[in-house]
């Protein structure tokens, strides 16, 4: 006969004491329900292990167990924000440092490094010194005298507002009481363009 009570869970013999087991029901029944238990855990740690994959292929530290790859993961994650809030803080402190591009004044709005090369071609254009030489050739007289030798050296900037003028200019036969005015007949390329008068030595 079989026996009068079964275990809670797989179903498994417990006798009373007037029970009388027999092999073909109970020994059999409880191997056959054993033999599920077994294959049913196995199946489902196998299951369960494909899905978890290797814990050796862990890309973190920590590879003796999921909990503390996760805690470490969670760990690196935290300090990734608190870096992204630095560098935050950061980044609206230097955007007001730098400013609005908009309102700088060169024309090159675009960025610092294209506004700052404007500026320094302005400057080194307008500060660039070129040099020109003029001749007796390239003066005019105006009244009295004769111009009998000319050596002018004109040092100006690409604008024509910055200029240096040296040289000397030699006119001869100026009559007593006379006045001498010559003119330079090239265009100088000065800017404002204005009369220039020197006194004359010897």
């Amino acid at each position: 006969m079989a026996s009068t009570n079964k275990t809670a869970h797989y179903n498994l013999s417990q006798y009373s004491a007037n029970d009388k087991p027999t092999y073909l029901v109970d020994y059999n029944g409880d191997m056959s329900n054993i033999d599920t238990g077994i294959f049913n855990a196995q199946s489902k740690a196998n299951n369960n292990e494909n899905n978890i994959g290797s814990l050796n292929d862990l890309l973190t530290t920590a590879k003796n167990n999921i909990v503390n790859a996760i805690n470490e993961v969670v760990g690196v994650n935290e300090n990734q924000t608190a870096n992204i809030n630095t560098n935050t803080s950061n980044i609206a402190i230097n955007a007001t440092s730098i400013g609005t591009l908009n309102n700088l004044d060169t024309t090159n709005k675009s960025n610092l490094v294209s506004a700052i090369n404007e500026v320094l071609s302005y400057i080194t254009n307008s500060f660039r010194m070129t040099s020109t030489s003029y001749s007796i050739s390239d003066f005019q007289n105006l009244n009295d005298g004769n111009i009998s030798y000319v050596d002018i050296k004109l040092e100006k900037n690409s604008n024509g507002d910055i200029a240096i003028i040296g040289g000397r200019i030699n006119v001869d036969n100026i009559p007593q009481g006379g006045t001498c005015k010559v003119k330079l007949t090239a265009d100088s390329g000065l800017r404002p363009t204005s009369n220039l008068t020197t006194s004359p030595v010897g």
